[in-house]
């Protein structure tokens, strides 16, 4: 009876251990599938802010000549 409570001890101990790893692999690949759209959607929103920026710039100095 001992005994078996043991072996059974183990085996839970054994699996939670492995679903845990399991489980923490499940994540690292969804986070690592998930950064890299992330970081391309980042690229782009600062590439179109540098490029409005350009754009409001080079109208400052048309309004500037103006002047």
């Amino acid at each position: 009876m001992v005994f078996g409570c043991i072996l059974l001890l183990e085996v839970f101990q054994k699996l939670s251990a492995h679903l845990r790893a399991s489980r923490q692999r499940q994540l690292d690949r969804a986070a690592a599938g998930v950064e890299p759209d992330d970081m391309r959607r980042q690229e782009a929103l600062a590439t179109v802010r540098l490029k409005m920026q350009e754009e409001l710039s080079a109208q400052v100095e048309r309004h500037k000549e103006k002047l």
